[in-house]
């Protein structure tokens, strides 16, 4: 059985995204097919989830799923394990939409817990856990993972990545936190064989 792991497309006027880099540089790693990796996710509320989940019909044998997502102003690599059934977009989506105050599922719970054990994994100072993945698309992409996830008996989860040093793009502005690119792959190489050798 394999893990898929996702990333979004840029967002937001920017030429990267962070995730979208990791991806593509965990992908030249051997990982002796354990792992599927898909990008691009469009940073579109009508498309996220469904292209994701078009494509966990298409890997009907996969474990899990850990998405990436870019989270601009954070230092370290976060872990989240909750998402919120709240969708407030403080900013518009790749296609102008911007849903503001509403429930992602109303036959719903409020709140869902990502099933990976998140405390387990071996302390970093480069990484950390997170309570909040924010009320965009990341959070909105977790909550439909998770109840997916619930329904289907698979494991769970979403690591939002600072911005890297390599992203020089104009509209990322110079005074934002950025983690080198290879502390940043060495970390997310750690998540993935915790994943990796877990039994569950």
């Amino acid at each position: 059985m394999t893990w898929l792991v996702t990333a979004y497309e840029p967002f937001g006027g920017a030429q990267t995204n962070s995730s979208l880099i990791l991806l593509n540089r965990l992908r030249e790693k051997d990982w002796q097919g354990s792992i599927d990796f898909f990008g691009l996710v469009p940073v579109v509320f009508a498309e996220a989830w469904t292209v994701v989940r078009r494509e966990l019909e298409r890997r009907p044998h996969v474990k899990g799923v850990l998405a990436l997502g870019q989270a601009e102003w954070r230092t370290k690599i976060s872990l989240e394990r909750i998402a919120l059934n709240w969708i407030d977009a403080s900013i518009p989506d790749n296609d102008g939409a911007q849903p503001r105050n509403c429930r992602i599922n109303d036959n719903a719970p409020d709140v869902l817990w990502s099933n990976i054990p998140w405390e387990n994994l071996e302390h970093s100072a480069q990484r950390e856990l997170s309570y909040s993945a924010g009320t965009h698309l990341c959070n909105f992409l977790l909550y439909n993972l998770l109840h997916w996830g619930q329904d289907n008996g698979k494991t769970c989860g979403f690591v939002h990545i600072p911005l890297l040093q390599s992203q020089t793009d104009a509209a990322l502005q110079k005074y934002l936190p950025r983690m080198p690119d290879d502390i940043a792959i060495g970390c997310l190489s750690e998540i993935l064989s915790f994943l990796l050798t877990r039994n569950t």
